[in-house]
């Protein structure tokens, strides 16, 4: 009977910490690895690590983003980050996976995965 007690009383207790916590908690902060990498296409470039997004286009400025969360739905990922120029601000950039290595930047271009040297070599000579 104690046994039974304690457990329910444990079980209680963790519900009450899991829904106290804020739901930031359970949104994933990185980035998920078969994204990460290096992307060009269209005259724009995309790089994704663990905790950044970078876009931008050939021998032209590129914008770092910090990731704050990212949301999945489908083959849809938000990206809500934030970038600090002076002040910062909170955009929220959306992707779409359309293929194995190919992804779209909602509004923008289709970008498509290659090699470090690769996306430095079009980054630089733009070809």
């Amino acid at each position: 009977m104690k046994h039974k007690l304690l457990t329910i009383g444990l079980i209680t207790l963790s519900f009450l910490v899991l829904s106290a916590t804020s739901e930031k908690a359970f949104a994933s902060s990185t980035t998920p690895k078969s994204m990460r990498g290096y992307y060009i296409g269209d005259h724009h470039l995309l790089w994704l690590t663990k905790h950044t997004l970078h876009e931008g286009a050939p021998q032209a400025d590129v914008y770092s983003y910090h990731i704050r969360s990212v949301s999945k739905k489908g083959h849809n990922y938000r990206f809500h980050t934030s970038f600090t120029m002076g002040n910062t601000i909170y955009p929220t950039l959306k992707l779409k996976k359309v293929g194995y290595h190919k992804l779209r930047l909602v509004g923008m271009a289709t970008v498509h995965k290659v090699t470090k040297a690769h996306y430095y070599r079009y980054a630089n000579g733009g070809y």
